[in-house]
């Protein structure tokens, strides 16, 4: 019989409620627009989904989304430092 060398768990949504929601309430709170909030969050090469993959360390996140809410044409009441 093989030994177990590692697992794999998919926790957001699966393990957990998904954080989609909790993404789209911060947004609300905090003056985020969705346009705005789907640049940040969404797959692909967004600050969040390259944080995910760890290509971006927690300051890193923290500058993309200063960034993003800098370009944003509305203010939020937010910065990279909550993260």
């Amino acid at each position: 019989m093989a030994k177990l060398r590692a697992a794999i768990f998919d926790v957001g949504g699966v393990l957990t409620v998904s954080p989609v929601q909790r993404i789209i309430d911060f947004s609300a709170e905090h003056g985020i627009s969705d346009e705005t909030r789907m640049r940040i969050f969404s797959h692909g090469e967004s600050p969040w989904s390259r944080f995910e993959r760890s290509e971006l360390n927690p300051q890193s996140f923290a500058t993309e989304f200063d960034i993003a809410l800098a370009e944003a044409s509305e203010p939020a009441r937010v910065t990279g430092e909550a993260f």
